[in-house]
């Protein structure tokens, strides 16, 4: 995905993007104000962008910003089952590879509500490989 606007949409998993075990690349393209939201007693993850399952991600001159990732109580139960919980604001990496180069992830949030777990408000990874590659601009 070339110069390209991923913004304004909303899903329990990968808000902008969801990757499940596909091959991503992303060119000066933005991902910004999207949405992950969890229903009834599911977890929340990837305002932005979610990539899991051998997937692999790469970013190139690209922004994830302000994106959010919720989380909520659904029940006044005061059982476990009464909360979701929210992973990554912005990108949710887990049992994948993510490549950022030269990109930037900012002003992404966790929304968490009484009783709920947040992890990762820019980027939340697990069991998978994360390498970010920082660009000096020429002087």
């Amino acid at each position: 995905m070339t110069d390209s606007l991923v913004t304004g949409n909303k899903a329990r998993d990968g808000g902008g993007i969801f990757n499940q075990g596909g091959t991503l690349k992303l060119t000066n393209t933005a991902v910004t104000n999207n949405r992950a939201e969890a229903q009834q007693k599911y977890k929340s993850s990837g305002g932005g962008y979610y990539n899991s399952d051998g997937g692999t991600a790469t970013l190139d001159n690209s922004k994830v910003t302000d994106n959010i990732a919720v989380a909520q109580r659904v029940s006044e139960d005061d059982d476990l089952n009464a909360y979701t919980a929210s992973y990554g604001g912005g990108i949710y990496n887990s049992a994948a590879t993510l490549v950022l180069t030269g990109s930037t992830v900012s002003g992404n949030k966790i929304v968490v509500e009484d009783g709920t777990t947040a992890y990762g408000g820019g980027i939340y990874g697990a069991e998978g490989t994360v390498t970010l590659v920082f660009e000096r601009p020429n002087r």
